[in-house]
C-alpha cells in the first residue's frame, strides 16, 4: 500500500469516527453518571435499574436521588420512586427475603358489568376459562398476576409468574445459569446473554405495585400515619388516599407519549385508597395494598379500570431460602447456550419512537406428553 492510499484510508477512517461520535452525542443526550459508568465496567446494571449499555452508545440521564423514609413517607412523587426503586439496588440490604404480589386489573366499557372475579384456581380448569372469557367478551378483560420471587443472594433465586388465563414463566438463577421456560414445557437452562441479565429480570418481576402506583400519581395523596415495627424492622405507615385537586399531563408530557400510551391522556382517578409499610433501612415498600378505579378513552370510548394489588417482602433473613432453591432435574431442562439479545435491544433503542414488537403467543395449557 502506497504512502498516498494509507493517508486516504486514515482520512476515511477518522471521517467514520467522527460521524460515530455525533450519532451518539445525538442518541444519548446525555453522559453517564459516574455511578453508571463504574456499575457497568464492573459488570452490573446502570443505577437507575435499566441494565442498557450498548457499549455506551445510548445512557439513560442519571436518576434522582433514592428517597428516604420520612421522604417517602410525606410526599407522593418520593413513594413512588421508593416503590420503584430497582430489586437489585435493595436486595442485599434486606439479605434473604421472599416478595409476594398479586394485582387484579379490570378494564370495561364505562356502564358495563366487570367480569366475576377469578382465582388462579380456575386457570386449570378448561370450562371455567371458558366462562371468564365469555365473560370478559361481553363485559371488558379482566387479569390476575400471582408473582413470587425467593431471593437467598445475587447468584441464586427463583421466580414465577403466573395468571389466571393460563400464561406463566419459571426462573430458577443458580451458581452462574438461568433456567427459564415460559409456562410449559422443559426449563431452558442457558449463561445470561449479559452479566446484569439477572438482576434485570428481578427488577422486572417485583415491579408490579410500583408500576401501577406510577400510573396514578398525579392523584395520590399519602398521610404519614407514623412509626411501626414489620418483624423486627423499623418501619413507617403510609396512608394513601385520592388527593383534593389531581393534576393533569403538561401539553409536552402528552406529546411524548408513545401511541400506545395515548389512553393516559385522558386518565382520571375516583376513587384511591390503600397502605404502605416503609421500611426505615432501604425505603422498600415491605407491604402494600392498592385499590383504585380510573376512567379513560380509548378509540374514543369512554373506558373504567379496576386495580387491586397486594405488595409483601417476608421472610427477611431467613436463610432457608438458600437451601430450598434446587436447579431443576437433569430431565426437566435442555442445554441453549446462547440467545440472541436482537428483540431486547431493539426494544430498548427504540422506546417511545415505534409499538413494543409482539411476543410469540404461548400456549393456555401444556402440550400433550409435556410435564
Amino acid at each position: 500500500m502506497t504512502s498516498n492510499m494509507r493517508a486516504a484510508l486514515l482520512a476515511r477512517t477518522t471521517v467514520l469516527a467522527g460521524m460515530i461520535a455525533a450519532i451518539a452525542l445525538a442518541l444519548a443526550g446525555c453522559a453517564d453518571s459516574a455511578d453508571d459508568a463504574a456499575a457497568r465496567a464492573a459488570g452490573g446494571p446502570a443505577a437507575d435499574g435499566s441494565g442498557r449499555r450498548f457499549a455506551g452508545l445510548v445512557a439513560p440521564p442519571p436518576p434522582p436521588p433514592r428517597p428516604t423514609m420520612a421522604q417517602a413517607a410525606s410526599n407522593p412523587d418520593a413513594l413512588v420512586r421508593a416503590a420503584r426503586v430497582p430489586h437489585h439496588l435493595i436486595a442485599d440490604q434486606l439479605g434473604p427475603h421472599q416478595i409476594s404480589a398479586q394485582s387484579r386489573v379490570v378494564i370495561a366499557r364505562s356502564g358495563a358489568a366487570a367480569p366475576a372475579r377469578a382465582s388462579n384456581d380456575d386457570a386449570d380448569n378448561n370450562d371455567n376459562d371458558n366462562n371468564n372469557n365469555d365473560a370478559a367478551d361481553n363485559n371488558g378483560d379482566s387479569l390476575v398476576v400471582d408473582t413470587v420471587l425467593e431471593y437467598a443472594d445475587r447468584d441464586r433465586f427463583h421466580a414465577t409468574v403466573k395468571n389466571d388465563a393460563g400464561y406463566g414463566r419459571e426462573i430458577f438463577y443458580i451458581d452462574g445459569d438461568l433456567y427459564l421456560r415460559p409456562g410449559y414445557g422443559v426449563f431452558h437452562r442457558r449463561p445470561p446473554t449479559q452479566a446484569d441479565e439477572p438482576a434485570a429480570l428481578r427488577d422486572q418481576l417485583v415491579d408490579e405495585f410500583g408500576a401501577h402506583l406510577a400510573l396514578i400519581t398525579r392523584a395520590l395523596a399519602v398521610k404519614d400515619a407514623g412509626a411501626v415495627e414489620h418483624h423486627g424492622r423499623e418501619a413507617r405507615r403510609v396512608e394513601l388516599s385520592l388527593a383534593a385537586t389531581p393534576t393533569s399531563m403538561s401539553p409536552a408530557e402528552v406529546a411524548a407519549l408513545a401511541p400506545a400510551q395515548a389512553w393516559r391522556a385522558s386518565l382520571t382517578v375516583s376513587e384511591l385508597s390503600g397502605e404502605v409499610l416503609i421500611d426505615a433501612a432501604t425505603a422498600a415498600p415491605l407491604e402494600a395494598t392498592l385499590r383504585a378505579v380510573v376512567r379513560f378513552e380509548r378509540d374514543s370510548e369512554p373506558m373504567r379500570m379496576e386495580i387491586e394489588v397486594v405488595h409483601r417482602i417476608e421472610r427477611i433473613g431467613d436463610a432457608a431460602i438458600a437451601a430450598a432453591i434446587a436447579a431443576p432435574a437433569a430431565d426437566d431442562w435442555v442445554a441453549t447456550p446462547t440467545t440472541s439479545t436482537e428483540h431486547s435491544e431493539r426494544e430498548a433503542l427504540l422506546e417511545g419512537i415505534a409499538q413494543p414488537a409482539r411476543p410469540a403467543p404461548m400456549p393456555t395449557q401444556p402440550p400433550e406428553g409435556s410435564r
